[in-house]
């Protein structure tokens, strides 16, 4: 099942602006399209920084690339979790979703919606 927010668009011509009021994200474009989109991206990087972040994983390193590294000292051991960017995709690929899962050693639990 997938999840769902609250999020609202406005807007007139060329200017749009959208709202997710679950997690308070906003971004503003030149169509509902480019909103929808440009939103959408907004809470799945959200979501997946929120999960990392809100276990011990604090952001290592953002290079040049849309990549970010984040690390974790748990039980003694390091750990780091890299997170692609995601040009035109809505949501993360199931690859990239059990490469971070694995990197982590967090239980799976944590990953589902």
């Amino acid at each position: 099942m997938e999840e769902q927010f609250f999020c609202v668009a406005r807007g007139r011509g060329e200017r749009w602006e959208a709202l997710c009021l679950d997690f308070d994200l906003a971004v503003q474009g030149r169509s509902f399209d480019e909103v929808r989109h440009l939103l959408s991206e907004a809470i799945s990087t959200y979501v997946q920084d929120a999960i990392i972040e809100s276990n011990g994983f604090v952001l290592h390193r953002h290079g040049a690339t849309s990549h970010r590294r984040y690390r974790a000292v748990i039980g003694g051991k390091v750990y780091f979790v890299d997170v692609a960017g995601h040009n035109d995709k809505d949501e993360i690929a199931p690859g990239t979703l059990v490469s971070m899962i694995r990197q982590s050693g967090l239980p799976k639990r944590l990953f589902r919606r």
